[in-house]
């Protein structure tokens, strides 16, 4: 039954050009400005200077992974224009597939974290009105650990529901390649 919307992966042709421009531009401009800011982290400078670049050194691997992302999926789309309705089931349970989506929770994750730990740190250095200028390295310590924080719960909110002792936990639905006994029935992992 391939007709209609379920012809592409990205059902609308707008979209699709959508995802195009913005992967492109949004892996462009955080390459861009990655190399930036990991210059100016690499200059010593203060404490507050030194942890706000971190920070968004992590929103821009958060963003750049995101435009890798829809760079990825618009491929994908582009590859299988004329074929995704009959290897939608293929595409669906595939490595690559589920690369992507664990990508774009990871991207997601960690941007969000970022701002929110940014914002934050921010907000508790305005109030102090006294501040150190240089950079000690119990300093740095503190920085490493929010980055390693922010990335590895990030990477786990993603990875966990991929690992077997989860699977039933996380299913949200079944799809039945080609078998329409099931359709409404409910929902049972099929191996």
């Amino acid at each position: 039954e391939c007709t209609g919307q379920k012809t592409r992966l990205i059902r609308h042709t707008g979209l699709s050009y959508f995802a195009w421009v913005i992967g492109i531009l949004g892996t462009t401009f955080n390459v861009l400005s990655l190399l930036e800011n990991a210059k100016l982290l690499l200059s010593n400078g203060s404490p507050v200077k030194v942890t706000n670049t971190a920070l968004l050194l992590c929103v821009n691997l958060g963003d750049l992974m995101m435009g890798l992302y829809l760079v990825s999926i618009a491929l994908q789309d582009e590859l299988t224009k004329d074929t995704y309705c009959r290897e939608e089931f293929d595409w669906l349970t595939s490595w690559k597939c589920s690369t992507l989506g664990v990508v774009s929770t990871i991207a997601s994750h960690t941007s969000l974290f970022s701002m929110t730990v940014l914002s934050l740190y921010r907000l508790t250095t305005i109030k102090k009105t006294s501040h150190s200028k240089v950079i000690t390295w119990k300093h740095k310590l503190v920085i490493v650990t929010m980055v390693t924080t922010i990335l590895v719960f990030s990477t786990a909110i993603a990875i966990v529901p991929l690992l077997p002792a989860f699977e039933d936990f996380f299913v949200n639905g079944v799809y039945y390649k080609d078998n329409r006994l099931f359709i409404g029935a409910p929902l049972k992992r099929a191996h």
